[in-house]
C-alpha cells in the first residue's frame, strides 16, 4: 500500500511540473513587415483623403463661382469643357 502512494504522489508530480514551451509569433523579419506594410497603407489612405478633400474644396468653389456667376447672366464652364476645348 505504501508503494502505491508513493507511486501515485510521483505520477503526480510528474504531471504538475509539465514542461511549457513558448514560441515567438513573429520574427524580427516578419514583424518589421507587418509594420511598414500598415505604415504604408495608411500613408496611402491619407493622400487619397488629401485628394479627396481638395477636390472637395474645388467643387465648391466651382459651385460658389456659378451661383455667382449665374446672379451676373453668366455660368461658368465646367472642367471637362475646358480640358476638350485646349
Amino acid at each position: 500500500m505504501k508503494d502505491s502512494i508513493i507511486k501515485k504522489l510521483k505520477r503526480d508530480e510528474v504531471i504538475r511540473y509539465a514542461t511549457v514551451i513558448i514560441q515567438v509569433p513573429f520574427h524580427e523579419v516578419n514583424l518589421l513587415a507587418d509594420i511598414g506594410g500598415q505604415l504604408g497603407l495608411w500613408i496611402g489612405v491619407s493622400a487619397l483623403t488629401c485628394c479627396e478633400f481638395l477636390e472637395l474644396l474645388w467643387l465648391l468653389g466651382k459651385n460658389a463661382m456659378n451661383r455667382i456667376a449665374t446672379k451676373k447672366g453668366n455660368r461658368v464652364e465646367s472642367l471637362s469643357r475646358d480640358l476638350n476645348t485646349n
